[in-house]
């Protein structure tokens, strides 16, 4: 089945497959929704509150004037403890959680890796 290619073009998907798209683009939602409401389950401290960046409304730490690596902006010391890199992205911690989910079997049926 011909899907559109990251740098367009077509890619063939193998008939085999045992899983969906769509579930698994579902699993990777509850992923970060469940980060988001229960961090301390997940290894982190806040999710909400994005590491790199300079007040802003609330105490989500993002101001869209003062983003991230400009002049004003600041980075917490520990990266790994936090969501939220920047209040848009997240930080290579939570992608790792992630990762680890889809390739382990916790968000994606059967795992991508097999033990």
């Amino acid at each position: 089945m011909p899907v559109p290619g990251a740098f367009g073009g077509t890619t063939a998907l193998p008939t085999t497959t045992t899983w969906s798209s769509s579930s698994s683009l579902m699993s990777s939602r509850r992923s970060t929704r469940r980060r988001k409401f229960s961090p301390g389950k997940f290894g982190f401290s806040t999710a909400l509150q994005a590491c790199c960046g300079a007040g802003g409304q609330g105490n989500y730490n993002f101001n869209l004037k003062k983003k991230c690596g400009k002049q004003g902006a600041s980075v917490c010391s520990n990266p790994s403890s936090y969501v939220s890199w920047d209040g848009i992205h997240m930080t290579e911690a939570a992608y790792r959680k992630i990762a680890n989910g889809w390739l382990n079997g916790l968000y994606a049926q059967p795992p991508i890796l097999k033990n």
